[in-house]
């Protein structure tokens, strides 16, 4: 089953893989990007969610028109969420 993983680089970036793990084992299946910021880490972790479901060989028991619905009706993508969190510190006001 391929995953995504984030973890810390020595530059202080964020580095997104997709791995597989089998018997305990790790297995880095593709490097997507190293994110220096929260944006771009939704965004790559976008990516890897869309290189797993193009490059997966195992079938998934919903459809994408399942997952459009479900992101029409109740959820944002994550760009949207992002967006809204930035906006909504600006919107905070300042006390002084």
């Amino acid at each position: 089953m391929l995953k995504t993983r984030t973890i810390k680089t020595s530059s202080g970036s964020t580095a997104v893989q997709v791995v597989e793990y089998h018997q305990g084992n790790r297995k880095i299946i593709s490097h997507i990007g190293s994110a220096k910021n929260d944006k771009e880490l939704l965004l790559l972790k976008q990516k890897a969610a869309d290189w797993i479901t193009d490059n997966n060989k195992q079938l998934s028991l919903f459809d994408n028109n399942f997952f459009n619905l479900f992101r029409r009706n109740y959820g944002k993508t994550l760009q949207q969420r992002l967006e809204n969190k930035n906006s909504e510190k600006e919107m905070l006001p300042t006390i002084s």
